[in-house]
């Protein structure tokens, strides 16, 4: 279909109110083009809603002298009006309208306020949806789904749901257990048991069974500091395993000169973990894994599926 305004070819006049319904057949949308436009820039004015009259969603204001982009509709309606004030007239407007089988939305976008959006706009931070369902997203820890506003349970460190991201707020459980490493190096073991230890040797901090190759531990790793020298010794680095086949290694210290910046290494491939606000989800390729990390206070944490940190 067309829509010409006005008819005549002559200039529009003053003080105009004039509507149009455009309805195509239903399971269907329409496509706007425009043809040619030229209004009196911000005061002569071209209002296009979705839907049946003014109450609907507003699709666009249009004025001036350009050729406007295309505008699709969510359903098989739509209400053009045409507002003219006191002085200065143009020529008008000439657009096309079409009908489109309402597909649905395609793989890589999601439907907003009857429209498709793409994949991009969601969990942005941003809300691009009137009832911001763009932006409650779930978040997954250890396979599990999460709405918005929840907490991981029984962990040691407090973790909030927001915008599909995990938001860690600060708080650590006073009580879960802590084990401290620290050179040359004293260990303070969960039961509050101080240890020294010299020499070389691969610490287990923490583990599943008695096993020498346990699918979940934390180990920490000893070396020497000057070679030849048997004392004193220092943490080389801790590497952590969530199952048999993840395997994350860091090192004791942060390169302060990096802006917090903490190099890790997850299954032999290089990551970096910086002091941002979320946590951030491991990957191995471009596989997610089931487990989070970020840094706070200048240290590196590591959430897994069994809860440790």
């Amino acid at each position: 279909g067309e829509i010409s305004f006005p008819t005549d070819g002559q200039e529009y006049g003053h003080n105009l109110n004039c509507s149009w319904i455009i309805k195509s057949l239903p399971d269907t949308v329409i496509k706007i083009n425009f043809i040619s436009f030229n209004t009196e820039k911000d005061y002569d004015n071209l209002l296009i809603w979705d839907g049946k009259n003014d109450g609907s969603q507003l699709l666009g204001n249009f004025s001036g002298n350009t050729i406007h982009k295309n505008q699709m509709s969510s359903s098989n309606y739509v209400y053009l009006q045409f507002l003219s004030d006191e002085s200065t007239s143009g020529v008008g407007f000439r657009i096309l309208w079409q009908q489109i089988l309402n597909k649905g939305c395609e793989k890589n976008e999601f439907e907003c306020d009857k429209k498709c959006l793409t994949v991009d706009k969601r969990c942005n931070g941003n809300y691009d949806c009137q009832d911001k369902t763009d932006e409650t997203c779930e978040c997954e820890y250890a396979g599990k789904m999460y709405s918005y506003g929840a907490q991981i349970p029984d962990v040691c460190a407090s973790l909030i749901c927001k915008h599909g991201m995990w938001y860690p707020s600060g708080y650590i459980n006073q009580d879960c257990s802590e084990c401290t490493l620290y050179n040359d190096p004293h260990i303070k073991a969960y039961e509050d048991l101080y240890y020294d230890w010299h020499g070389q040797c691969n610490y287990s901090i923490t583990q599943e069974g008695k096993s020498y190759t346990p699918d979940f531990a934390l180990y920490g790793k000893f070396d020497q500091c000057l070679r030849g020298i048997s004392n004193p010794t220092c943490i080389g680095e801790f590497v952590y395993k969530d199952s048999d086949t993840l395997s994350v290694s860091f090192g004791s210290t942060m390169d302060q000169k990096e802006n917090n910046i903490m190099h890790i290494t997850v299954n032999g491939f290089s990551q970096l973990v910086n002091s941002s606000s979320f946590a951030l989800g491991l990957e191995v390729g471009n596989t997610k894994q089931h487990v989070l990390a970020w840094v706070a206070g200048g240290c590196l944490r590591i959430l897994g599926t069994k809860g440790l940190m």
